[in-house]
């Protein structure tokens, strides 16, 4: 006799699906990004430039470390690849990789509004005030990108937590491989 097969999940496989083709651009993109740094960028003199002074920490920080930041974006995208395939190949450390992701990606996107209020506001003192030399009143822009950030970020925390929770609800259809 043949065993009946289990029910493979519509939305595990859509899932992965989805994953492996916004990760495998996005690893595409990232490792274009790292070669360009690495080889046309490579000794930039942005690093040394004497305004990094007045900027606030997050600034210094991101300035000096932005070739590890971008090869970490490759790391990050290449990873999420893989466990992208895992989670269509229906293999158990992949879902539990997944959810582990999404749940990062849920503190990212916590903490960036926040990130981001900081830069914008060092950023917002050092623009012209407006009509001032003619320069328009960037505030309103500023304030228009805080909420569409702020909106964007609170619909990917609901979008990664409901992800993790259909996630486990699909784990019995995952293979314990």
């Amino acid at each position: 006799m043949n065993a009946i097969a289990p029910a493979r999940s519509g939305f595990v496989t859509v899932l992965a699906m989805v994953f492996i083709v916004m990760s495998g651009g996005s690893t595409l993109i990232a490792a274009l990004q790292n070669l360009l740094i690495h080889t046309f960028l490579k000794g930039a003199p942005l690093v040394a430039s004497p305004a990094l002074r007045d900027m606030p920490g997050i600034y210094n920080f991101v300035v000096l470390h932005f070739e590890a930041i971008f090869f970490l974006n490759l790391v990050v995208s290449a990873a999420v690849l893989v466990v992208s395939i895992g989670l269509l190949k229906r293999k158990r450390w992949a879902r539990i990789a997944f959810i582990v992701f999404m749940a990062l990606g849920i503190a990212w996107n916590v903490v960036m509004p926040v990130l981001q209020y900081v830069m914008m506001q060092w950023m917002m003192a050092s623009i012209p005030p407006a009509g001032e030399g003619g320069a328009p009143d960037f505030r309103a822009f500023m304030l228009v990108i805080r909420a569409v950030t702020l909106f964007f970020a609170v619909a990917m925390v609901g979008l990664f937590s409901w992800i993790i929770y259909k996630s486990r609800a699909h784990r019995d259809k995952v293979n314990a491989k």
